[in-house]
């Protein structure tokens, strides 16, 4: 009777580190994910582009946008297409939990809500003017995500 105790309670032992285990390797693996994007928008290049987008970019419609920074601009386009990948990838990986909020709020809030906000009426206009309703989608979730969050003092946050 005893011995099949100890086998149970070993049981349980080895259960429950199996668990921490993985819990630890896809936390790991979420902010080893995270990191690499990261690293990406803080390349030069892409840096001078939301620097472009946010503060140098001006226009007065959808079709001066497009005019100005559509693909038939294509340096200007490159820079939109730049920042513009990285959110929506960032978008995608919020969606499917493979990245905390959280941890992407900490680093970059200031940076998704400037840009939705800017460039965000534009996607809105292209989805209405070209019928499709998915353009920018996960930005636009991104940014709605993190917009809660942003109003909350990083250090009064839940660090779970």
């Amino acid at each position: 009777m005893i011995r099949d105790l100890v086998a149970i309670f070993a049981g349980i032992v080895g259960l429950s580190y199996y668990i921490m285990t993985v819990r630890h390797q896809n936390s790991s693996r979420k902010a080893q994910l995270f990191i690499e994007m990261y690293q990406d928008f803080k390349r030069p290049d892409v840096q001078k582009a939301f620097n472009d987008i946010v503060n140098v970019w001006q226009w007065e419609s959808y079709e001066d946008f497009m005019e100005k920074y559509g693909s038939s601009n294509w340096d200007e386009f490159n820079k939109y297409m730049l920042v513009y990948s990285i959110y929506e990838g960032l978008g995608v990986l919020i969606y499917r939990e493979l990245i905390d909020v959280k941890m992407i709020d900490e680093l970059m809030r200031s940076y998704i809500t400037r840009f939705w906000e800017k460039i965000g009426p534009i996607m809105v206009e292209a989805r209405a003017r070209l019928n499709l309703p998915l353009v920018a989608e996960y930005t636009e979730y991104l940014y709605n995500e993190i917009k809660p969050i942003e109003s909350t003092p990083a250090y009064l946050l839940n660090s779970s």
